[in-house]
């Protein structure tokens, strides 16, 4: 009974450990991408995290599942579901491209820097 107690704890501890790495990376990713959102669109926010994160999934589902790596039922509702969920995570990095904020107030004073043109120092 003993070794059943310790091999439930140690589950019950990998999953508060997953879930604290897991809620911890969110403020993560919201952070990198504002700042990253200065220099590039939403758009290929969007796209590099989908790309980041399926070049970390899919090697792990082959090891896991083979060659079956797409679910046989409800093809339709999955593929759905994954145009919801990257449409919501691009408008949200459009939302807080948009935020005012640090990032974006020195973006628009390097902008307005560059429509003036500078002043000579003989003028």
């Amino acid at each position: 009974m003993a070794s059943a107690d310790s091999g439930g704890s140690s589950r019950v501890t990998l999953g508060v450990i997953l879930m604290t790495i897991a809620m911890l990376s969110i403020p993560l990713v919201d952070g990198l991408a504002k700042h990253l959102s200065v220099s590039y669109s939403p758009l290929f926010l969007g796209w590099a995290r989908y790309a980041v994160a399926s070049l970390i999934v899919l090697p792990i589902t082959v090891g896991i599942h083979g060659a079956r790596l797409f679910p046989a039922e409800r093809r339709a509702s999955h593929v759905f579901r994954t145009v919801f969920l990257v449409t919501a995570m691009t408008l949200y990095f459009l939302s807080i491209a948009r935020t005012a904020g640090g990032d974006n107030r020195r973006a628009r004073q390097a902008q307005a820097l560059t429509r003036r043109p500078p002043r000579a120092a003989w003028q």
